[in-house]
């Protein structure tokens, strides 16, 4: 009798208690996680070494979108957002 994989049957998977889940995981394309919650942005989505907070899953590069990731011209990690085209260094406002 050949075994099935857990993956591969509907609810098996306990998604309501805590659980500790080991491994690592390969992701061979994008991965988007939506806020169902609604709020500022429409979800996140992590595409090669830049973790992005969306306004809409339509465009990575659209107008007021945030990514952490390298810098292309200093590479060092930063903040980035969209604005007019590019991407420009995220520099927080100090109050």
């Amino acid at each position: 009798m050949e075994m099935i994989s857990a993956k591969q049957v509907e609810g098996v998977v306990d998604t309501t208690s805590a659980q500790n889940i080991e491994g690592e995981k390969t992701f061979t394309a994008p991965a988007s996680f939506t806020n169902p919650v609604g709020g500022t942005f429409a979800g996140m989505k992590i595409d090669g070494l830049y973790l992005y907070w969306l306004n809409s899953y339509n465009f990575l590069d659209e107008e007021g979108n945030l990514r952490i990731g390298p810098n292309p011209d200093t590479l060092l990690l930063t903040m980035q957002r969209f604005e007019m085209g590019i991407w420009k260094d995220n520099v927080p406002l100090i109050l």
